[in-house]
């Protein structure tokens, strides 16, 4: 051994008086080691002292059945915050790593706490401060951002009141708090993220070029700009991101949101501001939702201009700007919310009524749940959410899925405010 790493050893060793790793396991689950040197059973709380210069261990958090294994929790002093696998936590002189020695220089507790979830469960959350439908959401650094939210419903065929509320939720602490508002107020438009902004696009409010407008949202600075121009006016269409582009996708070309079927496809680039044309959909429809998944885009659902309600999937290839059918969804669905999780699409909620020739305000929404898995090209049905739900938001933040607003029927009754997580 070179004197460096003895005098490096003997300096560890000094002060590793007082250096402890504690494993915190909720319900649902349990953690062990691959050595099986170290374990801790739910609802425990085990201690580890490091007296040993040459420790080395991979944490492994084992679920219990019906349970989910979601992630190490974020925490002060916490270890691998936010990561899905195994947890390692090494010595070893040839290997001293940072995290190692953060844990050897101090004689704080560091913690080590497994997120379990019952999978294939629904749970409601903190309500929305406001009522809410048609509102736009993006997902940055583990929040969700609802945009869009203001004084309440509007019945088909009025242009909405402008809604320019911006709420933030954390689920950590299960709270919404009030951000910057929207400049243009609006309903029926799209968000997509990007670089850690979030880019709203088109959608109806109190000027007809509220369709046209791009506005970019920085939850860093929490403040707004403008952008150029959405070439097609559009509302109810769907967006994704892919490559650090957006592609907008389908959707009502003009007027109110009845007016739906438009086939093209624009594309925005933020770090240009510029737009390009993209192939049309095969099938024009507007009320479509969109998932981004290993390059590919899946756009699933929809209706036309009759209100033929769709049960069809398009999968669109932003690399050859192409496109081709997939497996239907199993039901015709208008108006869902979808989000991606694992490699999967999960279409939520919606109107499903099976084309059925006579269309009412007082059709009701639907709670059920589909997940798409491309790799096998097949759909599944998930458990029901606690409410009907159509024009609702959602996305997935910390490995769990959040549904915001809705309605509960398709022109009646006014928005939701409820909000309910699901664990896949």
């Amino acid at each position: 051994m070179s004197n460096k790493n003895i005098l490096l050893y003997l300096f560890v060793l000094f002060v590793l008086t007082g250096c402890k790793i504690q494993i915190e396991v909720p319900s649902g689950g349990s953690v062990t080691t691959e050595s099986g040197n170290h374990g801790c059973d739910s609802g425990d709380v085990c201690v580890i002292d490091i007296v040993d210069l040459f420790f080395n261990e991979s944490f492994i958090a084992q679920p219990d059945p019906g349970y989910t294994f979601l992630q190490w929790k974020k925490r002060p002093g916490g270890l691998c915050g936010g990561k899905t696998g195994q947890c390692p936590i090494n010595s070893g002189l040839a290997e001293l790593h940072e995290l190692f020695m953060a844990i050897l220089e101090s004689d704080h507790t560091f913690f080590l706490e497994p997120d379990f979830g019952r999978s294939d469960t629904w749970n409601r959350k903190a309500d929305l401060p406001l009522d809410a439908s048609a509102m736009a959401t993006c997902a940055i650094g583990g929040k969700l951002y609802a945009m869009g939210l203001g004084a309440g419903h509007t019945l088909e065929g009025e242009l909405p009141s402008p809604e320019t509320g911006v709420e933030e939720y954390d689920p950590v602490t299960d709270t919404w708090t009030q951000m910057a508002n929207m400049p243009t107020g609006r309903r029926w438009g799209s968000a997509s993220a990007v670089e850690g902004k979030c880019y709203v696009i088109g959608g109806l409010g109190a000027s007809p070029s509220t369709g046209t407008t791009v506005e970019e949202y920085d939850p860093a600075t929490d403040t707004w700009r403008e952008r150029s121009p959405l070439p097609t006016p559009r509302s109810a269409h769907a967006s994704a991101a892919v490559n650090g582009k957006v592609y907008v996708i389908g959707g009502g070309a003009t007027g109110t949101w009845r007016h739906v079927g438009t086939a093209k496809v624009d594309i925005y680039d933020p770090a240009t501001n510029l737009w390009s044309v993209g192939a049309d959909i095969p099938t024009p429809r507007g009320g479509v939702v969109a998932g981004a998944i290993d390059g590919y885009i899946y756009v699933v659902g929809g209706s036309n201009r009759n209100f033929a309600y769709s049960d069809l999937v398009d999968r669109y290839h932003p690399a050859t700007n192409t496109w081709k059918s997939m497996a239907k969804l199993p039901v015709k669905v208008d108006f869902a919310t979808a989000t991606v999780h694992d490699g999967k699409l999960y279409v939520i909620g919606g109107l499903d009524e099976n084309n059925d020739e006579f269309v009412s305000a007082f059709d009701e929404a639907t709670p059920d749940v589909y997940r798409y898995d491309p790799k096998a090209n097949q759909w599944t049905r998930l458990s029901d959410m606690t409410q009907r739900r159509m024009a609702a938001g959602s996305e997935m933040v910390n490995r769990r899925i959040l549904v915001i607003g809705g309605r509960e029927q398709r022109d009646c009754c006014g928005s939701l405010n409820s909000v309910e997580e699901y664990t896949p």
